[in-house]
C-alpha cells in the first residue's frame, strides 16, 4: 500500500495500481489489476494486467490462491479422510449425527450437512437424504431438533 496526504486528505492505493498506471495509463472503470504469476509483492510491469473482477477471481482459483475446497480451505476443521469416514459411518446406521459430531469435535448440524452432501460435495463417501430416519414416528426430537435416543 502507498499512502499520501494532499490538502489534508489521506489517499491510499495499492502499489501495483500505481505501477500499472505509470506504464500503461488509467485503469478502465469496472476493471482491476491482476498479478499474472499470483505473487502479490511482484509489481513488475510485465507481471501486471488489467482484467475484470470475475477474471481475477477465476485466475486466483486456477493457480491455487483461493482454496475453496476440502481440507485445503484454511477454515476446514475436518480432513478429507474424516469426511469419508463420517459418511461411511452414518450410512451404516446405528449411530446418531450428534455422536459422530462429538467424536470429530463438530456440531451435529455440520455432520448433517456432510452426510447429505450439502458440504464438501467433492469429497468421497456415500451421501443421501436419509429421509427414512427422519420420518420414524417413534423417534421424537428434543428442543435442538435432535432425535431422542
Amino acid at each position: 500500500m502507498v499512502r499520501s496526504m494532499k490538502g489534508g486528505k489521506r489517499f491510499c492505493t495499492g502499489a501495483h495500481r500505481l505501477v500499472y498506471r505509470h506504464f500503461n495509463g488509467p485503469i478502465p472503470d469496472g476493471l482491476t489489476i491482476n498479478h499474472k504469476n499470483g505473487e502479490k509483492q511482484d509489481n513488475r510491469p510485465e507481471n501486471l494486467e488489467v482484467v475484470t473482477y470475475s477474471e481475477n477471481t477465476k485466475h486466483a482459483y486456477r493457480i491455487g490462491l483461493m482454496n475453496e475446497d476440502g481440507e485445503r480451505n484454511p477454515a476446514a476443521k475436518l480432513s478429507n479422510d474424516s469426511i469419508k469416514l463420517i459418511r461411511e459411518e452414518y450410512a451404516k446406521g446405528g449411530v446418531s449425527q450428534e455422536k459422530i459430531g462429538e467424536k470429530y469435535g463438530v456440531k451435529f448440524q455440520t455432520i448433517s450437512k456432510i452426510v447429505r452432501g450439502d458440504r464438501r460435495k467433492t469429497q468421497p463417501g456415500p451421501t443421501g437424504d436419509y429421509v427414512d430416519r427422519r420420518n420414524q414416528p417413534e423417534r421424537e426430537r428434543n428442543h435442538l431438533g435432535q432425535f431422542r435416543s
